[in-house]
This record gives structure tokens, sequence and C-alpha cells, in this order.
């Protein structure tokens, strides 16, 4: 009689074990569907964050190009270089500096300096590498702009 309700229990037990957990299969495919999931969101995060890059470059550039305005009309001529805009390049006039947050806010939105090249004595050009961080491509990020009054 021991031995009857011993093979019950053994049998009660192989069948719990069977319906009680996961097979293989299932777990395969929770975890693909999870990677897949994962992956889709990683994509729309990554649009997102390239998209919030080159909003902050292009108001970078246009804080640069308000102070260099700034500068232009306080020092009569345009910087010689964007270091001008947080410390006095030797000017009776200088009111600087003419941008909040120095070196650093004159950065693009992953974190490269924005170039400023002077193309005339009136005219100026900001440039920003872009999100490859090589300029000369199509992803490059330009603000182009003539100085107050010219």
């Amino acid at each position: 009689m021991q031995r009857r309700s011993n093979m019950k229990k053994t049998k009660k037990n192989d069948a719990q074990r069977k319906n009680a957990g996961f097979t293989l299969i299932e777990m395969l495919l929770v975890i693909t569907i999870i990677g897949i999931l994962a992956a889709v969101v990683v994509t729309q995060f990554s649009g997102v964050t390239r998209d919030t890059s080159i909003a902050a470059t292009r108001q970078a550039i246009a804080n640069i190009s308000t102070a260099i305005d700034a500068y232009e009309i306080n020092m009569g001529k345009l910087p010689s270089s964007l270091s001008d805009l947080v410390s006095n390049p030797g000017g009776a006039n200088w009111r600087g500096p003419y941008i909040r947050g120095g070196v650093e806010a004159m950065k693009d939105g992953w974190g490269q300096p924005i170039q400023y090249s002077k193309t005339s004595e009136t005219a100026y050009d900001l440039k920003s590498p872009g999100p490859d961080g090589q300029m000369g491509n199509d992803d490059d990020i330009t603000g182009f702009t003539s100085a107050p009054g010219k």
C-alpha cells in the first residue's frame, strides 16, 4: 500500500513539474519579443536625441550670433575669434562677456566647438560639423550672419 501511494505522489509530482514552468521555446519567444521592442525603442530614442542635438546646435549658433552682434556694436568690428566674446581682447569699449556659459556655451549639441570665421570685415560664418563630427558633408549645420547695420 505504501508503494502505491508513493507511485501516485511521484506521478502527481511529475505532472505538476511539467505544468509548473515555461518551456525553452516559450522563454526564447519572450526574449525575442523583448529584444524587438527594445530595438524599436532605441531606434526611436536615437532619432529624438539627434533632433534635440540639432535644435540645441541651432540655438547655440543663434546665441553666438547675438553675442557677436553686441560685440560689434561695442567694439566697432567683428571679433577675431569667439574667445573675444568671453575675455577682453584689449579694447576700452569691451562690455563683455557677451555670452553666458563661456566656452561651453559655444559648443554644438554633440560637444564640438562651433567654428567661427570672418568672411569679410563685416560678415562672418558660424558652423557645426553636425552629428558625425566631420566638416564638409551634408549633415553640417551652418548659420551665416552679417554683422548688424551692414
